[in-house]
């Protein structure tokens, strides 16, 4: 598997984890992560909605839904993110 950076350098990959997190503090979920040298985690949006979940994509309201429970996205420098905690089990 190759994953690039945004420069094009192709980066080490260390294999795959899946990892129980709470979405915005609230929404609960398990997603599967690729292990690579990257600073932050990124989540696909596309990957989540093959979760059941639903993205809103809105001026003010951006966020990601599932089971009634809503997960706020922060829109940043046309990049859209939200907080994830991993619960220590």
């Amino acid at each position: 598997m190759n994953i690039r950076d945004v420069s094009g350098k192709i980066l080490n990959v260390y294999g795959t984890r899946c990892a129980r997190v709470l979405l915005d503090g609230t929404v609960d979920t398990v997603i599967p992560f690729i292990v690579a040298d990257v600073t932050r985690p990124i989540v696909s949006l596309g990957k989540l909605t093959k979760q059941d979940f639903s993205a809103h994509l809105e001026r003010q309201t951006s966020r990601v839904e599932r089971g009634g429970r809503r997960a706020s996205l922060v829109i940043r420098h046309n990049a859209s993110y939200f907080d994830v905690l991993i619960p220590a089990d």
